[in-house]
């Protein structure tokens, strides 16, 4: 990186270190979010059984977790989806989904993207399920869904936590492969 970019202590310099707390972290959700689906397996598998297309809503709901995940990271850079400094895509060898932005960011944006696709899949339908009037068996399955995104931000809580503690306020964020730099002396016309 150019002189002047702080390599960022603790889990990015250890991809495997961070994606182990990552997952140590998220199995708390996933335990709870299979609680909830299998206290209420006999309704749900008999309102599936009832209702296939809502089974087939169910499934790909699951599917689509991920990729609107990474959809809303896109969007939360503010960039614009046609910057040619955003690659969003899939690394099929490691199982991931990916947007991500191949320039400097201001701190501040990069805690927004981070914060964003967990505020709209997560805490947002968490905020709604109790209000909405619908059957026993979809709130179990919505409460499923909200836990087990949840389980999957986990790695971008770490990334939140760790700019928000160890990187001013004012700092410039850039990533380069698993290692996030930071700057103070980033010349935004650069």
């Amino acid at each position: 990186k150019e002189r002047g970019w702080i390599p960022m202590d603790g889990a990015d310099s250890d991809a495997r270190r961070f994606a182990l707390g990552a997952s140590l972290l998220s199995i708390p959700f996933v335990v709870a979010a299979l609680w909830v689906l299998l206290g209420a397996r006999s309704e749900v598998r008999g309102f599936f059984l009832e209702h296939p297309l809502c089974f087939v809503a169910f499934l790909s709901a699951m599917l689509a977790l991920i990729p609107a995940n990474e959809l809303i990271r896109a969007l939360a850079y503010l960039k614009g989806v046609r910057s040619s400094r955003l690659m969003m895509g899939a690394w099929i060898r490691r199982g991931m989904f990916y947007a991500m932005y191949d320039a400097p960011l201001p701190r501040h944006r990069v805690l927004f993207m981070s914060v964003m696709p967990f505020l709209l899949l997560s805490a947002l339908p968490a905020i709604c399920l109790p209000w909405l009037e619908i059957r026993h068996e979809l709130r179990v399955v919505g409460w499923f869904l909200v836990l087990l995104h949840t389980s999957l931000c986990t790695g971008d809580f770490l990334v939140w936590w760790r700019l928000l503690f160890r990187v001013p306020r004012g700092a410039w964020i850039h990533n380069n492969g698993w290692t996030t730099y930071w700057t103070t002396e980033h010349d935004r016309a650069a």
